[in-house]
């Protein structure tokens, strides 16, 4: 299952993740964008799309992963 659409403008080419990937990203990096407070307020205005049912079950395992990969690196730190 992709979990980011691509979406053709006239400028190019936008990636599009879905509400769900939106969600755990918005969690992960809630201290960029003004804290866990601010973070909930987006959450509830996205939650009528939410729907992580159709989910496969790595989901979460795979993107925290990659979440944690991109803060690392974001913050040089060594990644075992």
């Amino acid at each position: 299952m992709s979990y980011i659409e691509r979406l053709e403008v006239p400028a190019g080419w936008l990636n599009i993740s879905c509400p769900e990937l939106t969600a755990v990203d918005i969690v992960a990096y809630q201290e960029h964008i003004g804290g866990l407070t601010r973070a909930a307020t987006v959450l509830e205005e996205l939650s009528p799309k939410l729907d992580f049912t159709k989910l496969d079950a790595d989901f979460l395992k795979e993107h925290l992963a990659n979440v944690t990969y991109r803060h690392n690196v974001k913050n040089r730190r060594k990644v075992c």
